[in-house]
């Protein structure tokens, strides 16, 4: 049985049960019914929704984890059984690689997973355009690489030492591919520039929110179960109520995820459409579910992992996994890139 997320992203939802099902009502109207032994993670979008304590106790109990986000992809809250913090080693050594050199491998790979799959991504799309438009893609791709290349040859005694050459090779990386990016889509969304997290106003970058925001709560699902500290990061560093972790394993995931999805939806002509609401414009509900279905389809797609073929969420998991074993017992740990 494949485990699904259940995202709530509507304003004024109720979240009630039924025996063993979870029932969403707005305006006291039944709008979805989903079976417990279904759900992974409950993932909430929206002001406005919910639910009772005794909602949150069988969630808790059947292992769903729960969590509440917004449209700038921040989690402000997650809730899940306190048993998953049983493994106290992992946590311990993921601690004191912050202060050695595994700490400086970690960061690189996660930059390196990054910048590298943010080069595929445009990769992938390259035969599809024209010689001119190709071309002009390509010399930011070579871009990129100069920044992927210094990022490799740095070196360190601790993360401290080499994060703000990491995060400056980041950025310089970012700028290429953003403007990768805006050659890609054309004139489809004319009103895009460049990426925006905060507040955005066009409807590529409130799409790519939306995406971040649902693949992060997975990300961080992952790290939690894997027995790792989520507070606890590399690129992005310690700051209260920061799940810093959870910002730095994503970004072996954005792209070949949400990026290709919201891209291949532009380019297949997908006219994503704004509502307005009191708390200011974003994404109509028929857009937002068109998005979300074309999420989940990606992520039950399979990659080549290890040499094996899993699918992309699975991937997720094993890649947290891999992580806490490379902070417990020594075990290699190698980003994730996507094909192309």
């Amino acid at each position: 049985m494949l485990l699904q997320e259940l995202v709530v992203d509507d304003y004024g939802i109720h979240i009630g049960k039924t025996s063993e099902r979870i029932v969403l009502r707005k305006n006291k109207e039944v709008i979805g019914e989903y079976s417990i032994l279904e759900m992974e993670d409950l993932i909430i979008m929206s002001r406005g929704v919910n639910l009772s304590s005794d909602v949150l106790q069988l969630l808790l109990e059947n292992g769903v984890q729960i969590y509440f986000t917004d449209y700038r992809e921040e989690p402000f809250a997650m809730l899940y059984s306190p048993f998953l913090h049983g493994t106290v080693k992992t946590r311990k050594e993921q601690f004191a690689s912050l202060e050695d050199k595994r700490g400086v491998f970690i960061t690189k790979q996660f930059a390196y997973g990054k910048i590298q799959n943010q080069i595929n991504t445009l990769k992938y799309y390259l035969r599809s355009r024209s010689e001119e438009i190709r071309d002009r893609i390509l010399i930011e791709i070579t871009r990129m690489q100069r920044y992927l290349n210094d990022l490799l040859t740095l070196e360190g005694e601790n993360t401290e030492a080499i994060r703000p050459r990491v995060l400056t090779y980041e950025a310089l990386a970012a700028q290429h591919y953003w403007k990768g990016v805006k050659l890609l889509i054309g004139d489809k969304i004319p009103e895009f520039s460049g990426r925006v997290s905060w507040n955005p106003t066009d409807s590529l970058n409130m799409m790519l929110n939306y995406g971040y925001g649902i693949i992060g709560a997975r990300v961080l699902g992952a790290i939690v179960r894997a027995g790792l500290e989520p507070y606890a990061g590399f690129i992005h560093t310690d700051r209260s109520g920061k799940a810093s972790l959870r910002f730095d394993l994503v970004e072996e995931f954005r792209a070949p995820i949400v990026d290709r999805v919201v891209f291949s939806l532009l380019s297949k002509g997908f006219k994503p459409q704004l509502e307005q609401r009191d708390d200011g414009c974003v994404l109509h509900k028929e857009t937002r579910d068109h998005l979300k279905t074309n999420l989940f389809k990606r992520l039950d797609s399979r990659e080549r992992y290890r040499g094996k073929e899993y699918l992309l969420k699975t991937i997720i998991q094993l890649q947290a996994r891999s992580l806490a074993s490379y902070f417990r017992e020594g075990k290699p740990y190698k980003a994730f890139i996507a094909r192309w």
